[in-house]
């Protein structure tokens, strides 16, 4: 039961925050559904219990989010130049392939007895160069080409890396902030708002004035 009114709570506050903050920081390539998720995370993690803190969680679900964008571009440079060269390599292979085939096929045609000889020689041949074809562009694992795609990209891997770091350095700021926050001002503010309400509903009870007398008192003589 409490879990279920905790994630009811976090359901609610995200959709607070989505309403005050939004539209959401997505790319088109991105999925908007996965950064909800992590927006839901954190507020059910954190809970925040004022304004203040639901900014903190709102820019820390930010925070995250491009530590996670950088770090997949990061990866995808490497793995788009390497398939670059995995794609060159295949054109190379094919013009060459299809070189060799046309000779081939001229040395097959000149020793070729008769036609159906001369069928099955052309048949060899061609599958020869697709199956080399096939071997340059199934190396997706190879270590050296992927390697030379780093070298290759380096300077713009470095530059992603440096804001990786910023970005990682921004989210770990982040949760710094708003354990300041909630053990520090936010909870002192809290009391002082728990103060003043108390306040306003006490009962207050008023002194106690003695009436004046009505006897007169005695005149001098």
């Amino acid at each position: 039961m409490a879990d279920q009114q905790q994630e009811n709570l976090a359901t609610k506050a995200v959709a607070k925050l989505l309403r005050l903050f939004g539209p959401a920081p997505v790319l088109s390539s991105e999925d908007r559904a996965q950064f909800d998720q992590v927006l839901e995370s954190l507020t059910t993690c954190f809970l925040p219990k004022d304004f203040m803190e639901q900014t903190l969680v709102w820019e820390l679900a930010i925070a995250t989010w491009e530590t996670a964008r950088i770090a997949r571009n990061k990866t995808a440079t490497i793995e788009g130049k390497f398939r670059q060269r995995l794609e060159f390599q295949g054109k190379r292979s094919k013009a060459k392939a299809a070189r060799d085939d046309a000779i081939a096929v001229e040395s097959a045609a000149a020793e070729a007895v008769n036609d159906w000889e001369r069928s099955f020689r052309f048949e060899d041949v061609v599958d020869a160069g697709v199956k080399t074809v096939d071997d340059i562009l199934d190396r997706a694992g190879a270590e050296v080409e992927q390697a030379i795609a780093l070298e290759q990209t380096f300077d713009y891997y470095e530059r992603l890396d440096n804001r990786y770091g910023v970005a990682l350095r921004r989210r770990n700021e982040l949760l710094e902030l708003f354990e300041i926050y909630r053990v520090g001002l936010g909870q002192q503010l809290r009391l002082a708002s728990d103060q003043i309400v108390e306040g306003e509903f006490k009962e207050v009870k008023t002194p106690e004035i003695a009436a004046p007398s009505v006897t007169p008192s005695a005149e001098p003589a």
